[in-house]
C-alpha cells in the first residue's frame, strides 16, 4: 500500500473562481484518490496524496498552475 502524506503548498492561482478545481483534476490526474483542501484564511492549498511533492509542483505547472511547495 503507498503511503499517503500531506503536501502544503501555495497555488497563485487557488483563490480564482475555477481554481481550486483545476489543482484537483490535475492532482488527480496523478492519484486518483487525493484529497485536496484550500484554507481560506491563509490561501494554502492542502493535498493528501501518495505521490512525492516534486510530482505535484510539476504536475500542476504543466496545468498552467505556478505552486510553491512549503517547507519548514
Amino acid at each position: 500500500m503507498d503511503v499517503v502524506g500531506e503536501i502544503e503548498m501555495r497555488v497563485e492561482e487557488a483563490r480564482r473562481p475555477d481554481g481550486l478545481a483545476r489543482i484537483e483534476a490535475a492532482i488527480r490526474s496523478l492519484d486518483p484518490d487525493a484529497t485536496v483542501r484550500l484554507d481560506p484564511a491563509t490561501g494554502i492549498v492542502h493535498a493528501r496524496t501518495s505521490r512525492e511533492t516534486l510530482e505535484v509542483v510539476d504536475v500542476l505547472g504543466r496545468a498552467g498552475l505556478t505552486a510553491t511547495a512549503m517547507t519548514g
